[in-house]
This record gives C-alpha cells, structure tokens and sequence, in this order.
C-alpha cells in the first residue's frame, strides 16, 4: 500500500510509503490518500490529520512517470488539496518561487 495509516488519540496520521520514488504521487497514492482521510472526516473522534513521508522524503510532487491520477470527488487533486491537513517535515524543505511573485 502506498500510504501505511494510524492514529494517535485524536490524531489521523498518514505516512507516504513511495519512498523509492521521493513518494511521489501516482494514481494508486492519490486513491489511498483519498480514501484515508475520508474515513478520517467521518470519525467525529478525530480533531486533525497529518500527513508526513517518513525520515528520509517528504513528497516529491506529481510522479512525472505516471501523472497523479484524476482528481478526488472530496479531495481534489491528489485527494488531498481541498482538505484540512498538517504536513509533518522533517529536515531541510525547498520552497521555489516564480520570478514576479512575491
């Protein structure tokens, strides 16, 4: 399975498991993703749900091999972007910024 989840008292918790890949989002990931945190939202026990990809890599992005699968009917890309989540990181992140943004 591409993501391993657990939970914590009132905590959701979902590990990416593609790390051979930067776990990197692919169809099967996107559908895990998706389906994990639909069971969360409807356990009223839960008060949030992190998402984390474990000691070496968070998240890659889209897998380029293979692209993220559609969209999620709850979720919306990757099942995760109209969701209320934390991310876990460990370690140093990159944020990249266009030219012209601010």
């Amino acid at each position: 399975m591409p993501v391993d989840i657990d939970r914590q008292d009132q905590i959701g918790i979902i590990t990416f498991r593609r790390e051979e890949k930067r776990n990197a989002i692919d169809a099967e990931m996107t559908t895990a993703i998706d389906e994990a945190l639909n069971a969360f939202e409807e356990d009223d026990a839960l008060r949030v749900c992190v998402l984390t990809g474990g000691r070496r890599v968070f998240c890659a992005g889209t897998d380029l091999g293979g692209g993220s699968g559609l969209g999620t009917e709850r979720g919306g890309e990757y099942g995760i972007i109209r969701r209320r989540c934390i991310a876990g990181l460990t370690g140093i992140y990159f944020e990249y910024e266009q030219e012209g943004e601010a």
